[in-house]
């Protein structure tokens, strides 16, 4: 069983397990350019994410359901998704903090 605060981070934790056998889960929430904001991790139990694009803020018509289908090019490893966001992050002047990346 794989638990975590909210759908997407349980998500996390059953697609690191099934990394370590090759296995990638294809959809939405293992997207690349995928990544739930905090208020759809806290209000929306995180099943939903943005898909970000650089430079841009998501939009309502980015938001999507986790359980979406994606292509295996589409999707990639949690290292490469977080890495994904965090070159989002920086492309709209996030800054680092001892906690992660927050806005401005």
């Amino acid at each position: 069983m794989f638990t975590g605060d909210n759908t997407f981070s349980a998500l996390v934790e059953f697609r690191l397990r099934l990394e370590r056998d090759g296995y990638y889960l294809l959809c939405c929430a293992a997207r690349k350019g995928s990544y739930p904001s905090g208020m759809c991790r806290d209000m929306g139990g995180g099943r939903a994410v943005y898909l970000l694009e650089l430079g841009k803020s998501p939009e309502k018509k980015d938001l999507v359901n986790v359980f979406v289908p994606a292509t295996i090019d589409q999707v990639g490893t949690v290292a490469e998704q977080r890495a994904c966001f965090e070159n989002w992050a920086e492309s709209r002047g996030w800054v680092r903090t001892g906690e992660g990346l927050r806005p401005e």
